[in-house]
């Protein structure tokens, strides 16, 4: 969740773009977003499974943290950015859609509620604290960098560069947990 906020700010302090052009990756992103979950809703209703189709968005999801990691830098081009963007647009369905598909799906009638409230709180949570454990590595990143003689915005970038990164890389244990998702818990009654 808090990887725009970084390709913002990357945006803004390493490529020196205006705050109306720092904004425009985010709109692609919620453009994608718009337009992808009822197609997805719409999956979900046709195969009755969300497993798959929530592992598939959260990979793109993950991919779009990935790959801001690996390929931004002060001369990277705006069509590159909005083409990852794009991947996280796509993607954003796991949390806005499909992680209460999932809920339906995979606990007791009685627990949906509950599981429906924890899901929102986990976004929630990832929105802020993901944000604060992103700037902490870029922090930590961008603090060594100078210490070690490099120049501060090559040290700065280098910190943005390293969060998406980290988050990247994090994202695939949400495709992990989705597909370790399991209807017997369900069929048994244990919750």
């Amino acid at each position: 969740m808090g990887q725009f906020v970084f390709v913002i700010y990357y945006m803004q302090v390493v490529m020196g773009t205006t705050a109306a052009m720092s904004a425009l990756p985010f709109t692609v992103f919620s453009i994608g977003t718009l337009v992808m979950s009822p197609i997805y809703g719409a999956l979900y209703k046709k195969w009755g499974k969300s497993k798959g189709l929530l592992a598939m968005c959260t990979l793109l999801v993950a991919l779009n943290a990935f790959f801001y990691g690996i390929t931004l830098s002060p001369t990277t081009s705006l069509g590159l950015i909005f083409f990852i963007s794009a991947f996280g647009g796509l993607g954003h369905c796991c949390l806005v859609t499909l992680c209460y598909n999932a809920a339906e799906e995979y606990l007791p009638k009685s627990r949906i509620a509950d599981g429906n409230a924890v899901a929102y709180i986990a976004i929630c949570i990832a929105g802020s604290v993901g944000l604060a454990i992103m700037q902490a590595i870029s922090n930590a990143v961008a603090a060594s960098k100078v210490s070690a003689g490099m120049e501060d915005l090559a040290a700065r970038a280098t910190g943005y560069e390293t969060a998406m990164l980290v988050a990247g890389l994090c994202g695939l244990l949400g495709v992990v947990a989705a597909l370790l998702l399991n209807s017997k818990i369900k069929e048994n009654g244990a919750i």
